[in-house]
């Protein structure tokens, strides 16, 4: 998993870590450097370097709190469970005090007030996926039963060119991520533009918990560094639950493919590849 360290003196503090241990440069911009898919300072047998030479205090913050999130918003303190965390629905949704600050993430006030609008959106009674889809394109919440006209055929044309594929690759990609999401961006090499897959249509219940884990997503600003722009990040997740649901549309299934695309969404690469 992609580990971010936006703060720079944690950053500075990571590299002189690292120095010491003889591992070079930890960081690939804001995140941790993977080496064969294991974070850099992950050892042969999986075990944490820093937590093995200078104490489980040592490793960063982010690793230390996961699965729970704490993030300074200009709206105040925000806390909640990371919705990349595959067992997510198994942990408490109120977060332990910290003592630590919290990782700070502003947004300019129209940003702002679009995630708020959202984040609104989203836990409507009569919210769903197609129909998000549609409100974040027209405004206005369409219907659960389809997605909105045109939208399949132009996803599928951006998933047939965006190479999907390497980011499973075993030097990117753990066998967990790779299980997760395996399925469905194997699929993409057989869909057509032309002829796109019809949505399948979801339980209610399957499409609260994915519009639940889209919002925790946004609400926690998991992917303000790789999608600074909140209708980016929240268009992105919903499409890919549009992917997940043409794979295998089982609520479990639904789940743990979305975590995995959730984890991927946090690399640049990744979103860059699907939104230019």
């Amino acid at each position: 998993m992609l580990v971010t360290i936006p703060e720079s003196s944690e950053q500075a503090r990571l590299r002189a870590l690292a120095e010491q241990l003889g591992l070079g440069d930890p960081f690939d911009g804001d995140h941790l450097r993977l080496e064969g898919a294991a974070c850099v300072f992950q050892d042969e047998a999986g075990s944490c370097r820093l937590h093995a030479h200078f104490g489980p205090a040592s490793k960063p913050s982010s690793c230390l709190q996961f699965p729970h999130v704490w993030v300074d918003t200009e709206h105040g303190p925000r806390s909640g469970v990371d919705p990349c965390c595959y067992r997510a629905p198994m942990w408490p949704e109120a977060a332990p005090p910290r003592d630590e600050p919290a990782r700070r993430v502003r947004l300019e006030p129209e940003d702002s007030e679009r995630e708020r609008e959202i984040l609104e959106a989203l836990t409507r009674d009569d919210a769903s996926v197609a129909g998000m889809l549609g409100w974040l394109r027209d405004g206005v919440l369409g219907p659960r039963e389809g997605l909105p006209p045109g939208l399949a055929q132009r996803w599928v044309a951006d998933l047939r060119g965006a190479g999907l594929e390497r980011f499973l690759a075993p030097s990117i990609a753990g066998p967990v991520l790779r299980s997760a999401l395996g399925p469905s961006l194997g699929l993409i090499a057989s869909l057509q533009p032309w002829q796109p897959p019809a949505w399948p249509g979801l339980e209610a219940s399957t499409e609260r918990r994915l519009l639940a884990a889209t919002h925790a997503l946004l609400r926690l600003r998991i992917c303000s560094t790789a999608l600074p722009r909140v209708d980016d990040a929240a268009g992105l997740a919903l499409r890919g639950i549009v992917l997940l649901a043409w794979s295998d549309p089982r609520p479990d299934a639904l789940a743990t493919g979305l975590a995995g695309w959730f984890r991927l969404m946090r690399a640049p690469q990744f979103s860059r590849a699907l939104l230019s």
